[in-house]
């Protein structure tokens, strides 16, 4: 990989970590300061080559101490966005799970919806038709249709635990995760 374009990313992650955070932003805006400061020091001393030595040596250490302090600081701010991309990650999991689930639901539903109408037209037509024959076929019509009717109801009073079931681990995995990392 090519060293001026990792130390391009790195400087570009940089500008927008300061853009962001007002600690930083005040931490830069101080260090190109007291930089511009030196330059113009180190500029009108340059026929002083000691003093450009003494304040080379001088500044170091600050500079090194300056520099530790920002890769923390850095660090910090990745170790947090990393915590959390992972959150939103599960999120989106959870999420994607709970949405299945409730399309499962919605379509048991419909059907649901579709057998009490068929229940009903048959009711409706065993009261209008008072032949003993149609009433008796009616019925017999109704029972296979109930015994469905059962059927789709058990589904979906299962789907719904199901989905309630993930949802609650859902739910659980991210407290879980947000506790054991607080401060991410």
């Amino acid at each position: 990989m090519n060293p001026n374009h990792h130390m391009s990313a790195a400087l570009t992650s940089y500008e927008d970590a300061c853009k962001t955070d007002p600690e930083l932003q005040a931490f830069d805006a101080t260090l190109h300061e007291k930089t511009n400061r030196v330059i113009n020091s180190l500029a009108a001393a340059i026929a002083a080559p000691p003093v450009i030595t003494a304040l080379a040596g001088a500044l170091t250490v600050p500079i090194g101490s300056i520099g530790k302090w920002c890769n923390n600081l850095w660090n910090k701010y990745m170790q947090a966005l990393k915590g959390q991309k992972e959150l939103v990650s599960i999120m989106q999991v959870g999420t994607f799970i709970t949405i299945k689930d409730m399309d499962t639901i919605r379509v048991l539903v419909g059907k649901l919806e579709v057998e009490i109408e068929g229940l009903v037209q048959n009711a409706e037509f065993a009261l209008q038709d008072e032949g003993e024959v149609a009433v008796k076929l009616v019925i017999d019509e109704i029972k296979k249709k109930l015994e469905m009717f059962n059927e789709t109801i058990d589904a979906l009073a299962e789907h719904t635990r199901k989905c309630s079931r993930d949802i609650s681990q859902a739910r659980t995995v991210i407290l879980q995760r947000i506790i054991r990392y607080p401060g991410q």
